[in-house]
């Protein structure tokens, strides 16, 4: 621990006795004249009433103490200095320092040497103290500002680094900056445009200019542009699940509302929606760019509208038609039929155009009919297919007649009659459904059974009716 403190002792005394010398200008080069002053307080020369003598020498190349006045103690060849006040001395180094010590012009001088001493040499100042010598006056003058790269309509505030040199007047030079002149210490200038400019400082000095110039010291960075109204289909269609959308810009955020409107993914330029299905209406799409100096407005909506669906939807009458001809009405229950043209498919190759034709078939059999509506405004469509809707038959569920047995449908009970012109014996009725399941079995021992129909499943059945003497196979269509 004394180690430690003896030590910090002597770093504090070699720093207290380094600030006690000062020179006149306060900074130095090796070819003007300087005059040099020595405050002893606090060293071993304070109150000292003898004549002062310094022994110095000056750092060469970085090789401290060359071209050393004199020997010590020498008074009659080392400098003395003279008292201006008490322990304050002064020491004129004239014409100038490389003079002064007889250096030659190729020597690069960075420092003056100096241990003060008494008359008698018994007193002197420790440790060795080194006053810096400067290449140029060029080394302490200089600017800066806090931010070199800004944005387009950002203001800059230039600050003079003189390290203490106090010029006697500046005059700056700010190419496309507002103001383009200034002679402030601290100038704060605008830039309007993006670019890079130059920033000249000619700080003056005794009547003597020192220019620093830096050329492309400030970067003005482009404030981002409000792009163009992005390019797509302004029409989606209800059954359209998604549409691309293009700018001709780069570094592109998207927006696309309401929110509900849908999803949508984005690549720069790109953008692609996904419709939500259940949306129909207005939907606004937009963009704006960015870059590092922020985000520019939206552009110009581009509006877009998606459709509605339709509903559509139909019936006919008779939906089952037992005998030729064959004829249905077909009746149209989409709502708002006059904002639509209609096109019927009836399953065998024809169509029609009517609103609600009356259409009748030529053949047996079942058919598919479907339903196309396109709105006359957007030529948007919307299709209905209704699998097997109209049946046509001449051979299945027509009114029967046989040796004393006959059967038909009642339409309006929704049953299958069978009539016996007399009491039947051993009779039996099994009917089945296309796959082989039974789906009603009974004895026929009443002249008129009624067969209940509503219960049944969709589709065709067969059904037959049997003793130990006869057979009859029939079928039906059950329509829901």
């Amino acid at each position: 621990m004394k180690t430690l403190l003896f030590f910090a002792a002597i770093f504090f005394h070699c720093i207290f006795l380094q600030a006690q010398v000062s020179t006149d200008p306060s900074y130095i080069t090796a070819d003007i004249p300087v005059t040099l002053y020595f405050d002893a307080t606090g060293s071993d020369l304070e109150g000292y009433n003898g004549d002062m003598y310094v022994h110095t020498g000056i750092t060469v190349n970085s090789n401290p103490w060359q071209y050393v006045i004199g020997n010590w103690g020498d008074n009659s060849i080392q400098p003395q200095l003279t008292r201006i006040d008490a322990n304050l001395y002064q020491l004129d180094i004239l014409p100038s320092i490389r003079e002064y010590y007889y250096a030659a012009m190729e020597d690069s001088i960075s420092e003056i040497c100096l241990v003060f001493r008494s008359e008698n040499g018994m007193l002197q100042t420790y440790p060795d103290i080194f006053v810096p010598v400067y290449e140029t006056i060029f080394e302490f003058v200089n600017f800066s500002t806090a931010d070199t790269v800004i944005c387009e309509n950002d203001t800059v505030i230039f600050t003079v680094n003189n390290s203490g040199l106090i010029a006697d007047s500046l005059l700056w030079d700010f190419p496309g900056g507002i103001p383009s002149g200034s002679t402030e210490f601290e100038p704060e200038v605008y830039y309007e445009t993006a670019g890079l400019y130059d920033v000249e400082l000619i700080a003056f000095f005794q009547g003597n200019p020192i220019v620093v110039s830096k050329e492309d010291y400030i970067n003005v960075g482009e404030l981002p542009v409000i792009p163009p109204q992005p390019q797509g289909e302004t029409l989606i269609c209800f059954d359209h699940h998604s549409s691309t959308y293009s700018t001709n810009n780069q570094n592109i955020i998207w927006q696309l509302i309401p929110e509900n409107a849908g999803n949508y993914s984005y690549s720069d330029s790109t953008c692609l929606v996904f419709w939500n299905e259940a949306f129909s209406g207005t939907a606004q799409l937009q963009v704006q760019s960015f870059n590092d100096c922020g985000t520019s407005d939206l552009s110009e909506a581009l509006v877009i509208e998606k459709t509605e669906k339709p509903n559509t939807d139909f019936t006919a009458t008779p939906l089952f038609i037992p005998e030729a001809p064959y004829e249905v009405q077909f009746i149209n229950l989409t709502p708002n039929p006059e904002l639509y043209d209609f096109t019927w498919h009836f399953g065998n190759g024809d169509s029609s155009q009517v609103v609600e034709p009356l259409y009748t078939y030529t053949g047996s059999g079942m058919y598919s009919v479907s339903l196309v509506a396109t709105h006359i405004e957007n030529d948007c469509s919307d299709t209905l297919t209704k699998a097997d809707f109209i049946h046509c038959s001449a051979t299945g569920i027509n009114d029967f007649s046989q040796d004393g047995f006959r059967y038909f449908v009642n339409y309006t009970e929704k049953t299958l009659e069978l009539i016996f012109d007399e009491t039947p014996k051993g009779y039996r009725f099994i009917m089945y459904s296309m796959s082989g399941l039974i789906q009603k079995s009974m004895v026929l021992n009443h002249p008129i059974t009624k067969v209940p129909l509503h219960n049944l499943p969709t589709g065709v059945c067969l059904f037959r009716i049997t003793n130990e003497d006869r057979a009859m196979i029939g079928k039906i269509f059950i329509m829901k």
